[in-house]
C-alpha cells in the first residue's frame, strides 16, 4: 500500500457539467496520487412499495421495470464517462445505487474505503438552491472523509 493520501477518490456524478469539471479533477488527482476511483450516480428514483392497493394492475411492476431501466442506462453512461474521461492507467470501478443523493453518498463513502470525495456544484445560489436543497453542502457537512468541490465552469480540461 502507498503512503499516497488519496488512493481511492469517490466521484458522485449527476451528469451535469460541474460533475464533469469534478470528474476530470479527480482523475488528475488519481493519476498523481497513484489511485484509483469510485464514479457513483444516485438516481433518485425509489423502489419503496406504495400503500396496498395503490398501484394495481401491474402498474408497480411496470415502474420497477422502468427504474431497471433508468439504472441499466446511467451504469452504461458512466462506464463510458470512465473510458473517455478518467487518465490511462487509473483504475476506476462504476456504481449506480437509487435514493436521496446526499444521503446515499454518504453511505457510500462510510461504508467504502475512500478516502476523498470529489464532486460538483451548480453553484445555485437563493432560491433554487433552498427548492431543490444542495447535495453538495451536505455532503461537506457531514462527510466523513475530505470533500473537494469542483465548481461547473472552473476546471479546465
Amino acid at each position: 500500500m502507498s503512503d499516497t493520501l488519496f488512493q481511492h477518490i469517490l466521484v458522485p456524478t449527476d451528469f451535469s457539467e460541474g460533475s464533469m469539471d469534478a470528474l476530470r479533477l479527480a482523475g488528475r488527482l488519481a493519476e498523481r496520487c497513484g489511485g484509483r476511483l469510485l464514479l457513483l450516480h444516485v438516481e433518485p428514483l425509489s423502489a419503496v412499495a406504495p400503500p396496498t392497493g395503490m398501484l394495481t394492475d401491474g402498474l408497480w411492476e411496470r415502474l420497477e421495470s422502468v427504474q431497471d431501466a433508468v439504472c441499466r442506462s446511467a451504469a452504461e453512461s458512466l462506464r463510458r464517462l470512465a473510458e473517455e474521461e478518467v487518465p490511462s492507467g487509473v483504475p476506476a470501478t462504476v456504481k449506480v445505487l437509487t435514493g436521496p443523493a446526499g444521503q446515499t453518498i454518504l453511505e457510500v463513502a462510510r461504508h467504502t474505503e475512500v478516502d476523498l470525495i470529489v464532486l460538483g456544484t451548480h453553484g445555485r445560489t437563493g432560491l433554487p438552491r433552498v427548492l431543490m436543497g444542495s447535495v453538495a453542502e451536505r455532503v461537506v457537512r457531514q462527510s466523513p472523509v475530505p470533500v473537494m468541490v469542483a465548481k461547473a465552469g472552473q476546471v479546465g480540461d
